[in-house]
């Protein structure tokens, strides 16, 4: 019996990518507990089917298709439903811009009795721009001369007085103001916030810090396809979740989901902490699990500095 749906959201932006996460699932040892479910708009259906088809090796699988713009959380119910409609009780969200190894789907598999303890919401990998992971990848993949260089360029990030409806610049304290980046301060005063979007760090908005970062993971890249010493850590404080890949329970999703006092916008993230919060309620954090976010929409360029970073990534993988 399937343990676990991984729902992959994607569209015709980014139908490069989506082989490309086929390529690390075809590895995984646990295929008999996976059903992978593609939910897509704008594009067309023939070229996942062709994909699935000719590429996809003992791993079930559906496609569902949606024919407007405006359905994020339309996705979500389907994958959700679909889910407790066949009896999987984990629900894996990935959207289609996330690089993830066999291996680290394989442990994340392996330690879903984690979400079987009412306290934890949620397990996610160390994923490179996602928050809090991105501090983890940095802390776990980069040497101590990178992380300095890296952090550096945080101290020079001003931070946006006009982004989302909210001013942040109060955290320039954490970077213009400061002579040493202290994540663990820069967290703890963004949790105080009295503001729902609180997915805002310096890899989100500074383009310098994202090309080093993603420069650095190409120096290293061969690590992201080897299998790493993986370690659980669960936050016990609360710590706002900004990672597009994350494993949670059909149930706690649907819970989720169907709560209207919990949306600001049409998506699922401020709904998911708002939950994880009200509950006081854990994530489950992968260290060493090196999964790669390129880069968001809120640095100048970035579908074509997306699509370069997978063409240099997987050259000659």
């Amino acid at each position: 019996m399937h343990e676990l749906c991984i729902g992959y959201l994607t569209d015709n932006r980014r139908m490069y990518t989506f082989e490309k996460f086929i390529y690390f699932l075809n590895k995984i040892t646990n295929k008999d507990k996976v059903h992978l479910l593609v939910l897509i708009n704008n594009a067309p259906s023939d070229y996942y089917e062709n994909i699935i088809k000719t590429k996809l090796i003992g791993i079930s699988s559906n496609i569902v298709m949606f024919n407007n713009n405006n359905n994020y959380i339309n996705k979500i119910n389907a994958f959700i439903n679909y889910s407790k409609q066949n009896n999987i009780k984990y629900c894996m969200k990935c959207d289609n811009d996330i690089i993830i190894n066999n291996h680290t789907i394989d442990y994340m598999i392996e330690n879903l009795h984690y979400l079987e303890k009412p306290e934890n919401l949620f397990i996610t990998p160390s994923l490179s721009t996602g928050i809090p992971t991105t501090d983890y990848f940095v802390e776990d993949f980069f040497n101590e001369d990178e992380q300095n260089k890296l952090h550096n360029i945080y101290l020079k990030t001003n931070m946006p007085n006009s982004l989302w409806g909210f001013d942040y610049s109060y955290l320039n304290d954490y970077t213009i103001k400061s002579n040493k980046w202290e994540v663990n301060k820069f967290i703890n005063k963004l949790n105080e916030l009295d503001y729902h979007y609180k997915g805002i760090h310096p890899i989100r908005i500074d383009k310098d810090a994202l090309e080093y970062m993603n420069n650095t993971i190409l120096k290293y890249k061969a690590k992201i396809h080897d299998k790493q010493d993986y370690k659980i850590q669960i936050n016990s404080e609360y710590s706002y979740l900004c990672n597009s890949i994350f494993i949670i329970s059909a149930q706690n999703y649907a819970n989720v989901i169907n709560n209207r006092s919990l949306y600001v916008d049409p998506y699922d993230e401020v709904p998911v902490n708002k939950y994880c919060r009200m509950n006081n309620m854990k994530g489950i954090y992968i260290r060493n699990s090196f999964t790669i976010h390129p880069i968001y929409n809120t640095i100048s360029n970035h579908p074509a500095i997306e699509q370069q970073f997978y063409r240099d990534f997987f050259t000659n993988n």
